[in-house]
């Protein structure tokens, strides 16, 4: 008779014994370092990585302990020894470490990581992009092309109308006559409060109808121009931000970093790219993450970090009463981290800590973490934004006035032919040394074609 087996369900013949850890007290080293860990007035802890930590004692059965690592640094290895988080962990001085800790070969060789729950980029903060000067906005109503063709334009008119009423039959009363006069003709047509007396205006057909497309056509010309025009002088647009690390060198501005002694060097010492190596040649260590935003937002900086705590600040803590951001976030992601907890090498509880990590990514967990960690921040930081919002509303002039700032552009157009009129004149006063003065003989007086009003509109 054969012998009979029986099978074991798979939970007794390996039992889990991880899944209820019977209060436990796991030792966790951490640094303050927002959205991931937020340390508020009162001492407690919150941010994403705290919430998860929290998740996790709760579904595991443990507690937890925080510490702090006296040297204030993430890791790295100085005299064979690592400092900061990593060597809290290395050296058994916490079960865990976590704060936002960036994953690297050289970390991966002397520690172990869970899997990586939030992918991460380093990317920088910048001043607020600055206006565009105003002296150009007196031709940016029109393209490159459409002032070629006005101009174009304008330069024919005068020949075709000559042309028109020389071969036209003959007009007794016409004053066209000649080149110059068709000119008049043509620019009286864009100098508003000038008109010409009827009496003087051609009475044959071709030229009277080729008069009135070019009036037509000033007449719809300028309308859609001076439409253009305040709107130009009043919001002249913005210069281009710094988006790129070519961008960020041109301008000149210092560049900040925080020394998180390992995972940024090593990208930057290792990085083949000659932006890259210049901007890494070029940074200043930064010892303060308040005091560099400021300095962000006086123009005086750009600050690198990686984006989560970059996206989160900028949202969060540097606004204004209107919620909007007083610097400006690239989106440029120099280098892509795998974001973990480094763990005691060799500890039994990882595996735990990856299956609970993935359960509360998979419903929904972390990304509802982020959002009430930057949440917090705000209202942290934004308590009284209500009231400053309405306030700076209050305070601001329903209308506000032209200023010379507003007007650079009529003022540089009205230098430019000043520079001209006072070339002419020089070139006058040249021919007159050479040639000497007219004779009487020689003065020209050109009828009076042209009636002068000037008309005030108030």
């Amino acid at each position: 008779m054969a012998a009979s087996s029986r099978q074991l369900p798979e939970s007794t013949a390996y039992p889990d014994l991880l899944k209820n850890m019977k209060g436990y007290q796991y030792t966790l080293a951490t640094l303050e370092y927002s959205p991931f860990i937020i340390k508020r007035p009162d001492g407690t802890y919150s941010g994403l990585e705290f919430l998860l930590t929290e998740y996790l004692a709760r579904k595991y059965n443990f507690r937890m302990k925080v510490v702090n690592p006296p040297d204030g640094a993430w890791g790295k290895l100085e005299n064979e020894t690592w400092s900061g988080l990593i060597g809290h962990a290395l050296y058994g001085l916490s079960n865990w470490s976590m704060s936002g800790i960036a994953v690297n070969p050289e970390r991966e060789d002397v520690i172990d990581f869970t899997h990586h729950y939030v992918p991460e980029y380093f990317d920088w903060v910048c001043p607020l992009p600055k206006p565009n000067p105003n002296w150009p906005a007196i031709f940016k109503p029109f393209s490159l092309y459409t002032w070629m063709f006005v101009i174009l334009a304008t330069i024919l008119a005068g020949p075709a109308l000559n042309w028109l009423d020389k071969y036209s039959p003959p007009d007794p009363v016409s004053h066209i006559r000649d080149l110059g006069n068709s000119y008049l003709f043509i620019f009286s047509a864009l100098v508003k409060d000038v008109h010409i007396d009827n009496q003087f205006l051609p009475t044959r057909e071709s030229p009277r109808v080729f008069l009135t497309a070019w009036w037509m056509f000033t007449l719809i010309i300028f309308s859609a121009y001076t439409g253009n025009l305040v709107a130009f002088m009043t919001s002249p647009g913005m210069q281009r931000p710094l988006d790129t690390p070519r961008l960020m060198l041109e301008s000149k501005i210092p560049i900040g970093m925080y020394n998180y002694q390992g995972s940024t060097t090593i990208a930057f010492s290792s990085a083949n790219n000659l932006d890259y190596r210049r901007i890494w040649k070029n940074k200043l260590w930064i010892e303060s993450f308040s005091e560099a935003y400021k300095k962000v937002i006086d123009g005086q900086m750009i600050f690198m970090d990686y984006r989560f705590a970059l996206e989160a600040s900028v949202h969060a803590d540097y606004i204004d009463a209107f919620g909007r951001p007083l610097l400006h976030l690239a989106n440029y992601n120099t280098f892509r981290f795998g974001t973990a907890w480094a763990v005691q090498p060799r500890g039994m509880f990882i595996e735990a800590l990856n299956m609970g990590t993935l359960h509360a990514d998979m419903t929904g967990h972390l990304i509802h973490w982020k959002s009430q960690a930057l949440s917090e921040m705000r209202s942290r930081s934004n308590a009284d934004q209500p009231k400053l919002a309405w306030k700076t509303l209050r305070s601001q002039p329903l209308t506000k006035p032209l200023t010379l700032e507003d007007l650079q552009g009529p003022f540089f157009l009205y230098l430019l032919c000043i520079s001209f009129c006072g070339l002419v004149f020089l070139g006058e006063v040249l021919r007159t040394c050479a040639v000497g003065p007219p004779t009487k003989s020689q003065e020209i007086h050109p009828p009076a074609i042209f009636n002068i009003e000037y008309k005030f509109d108030l």
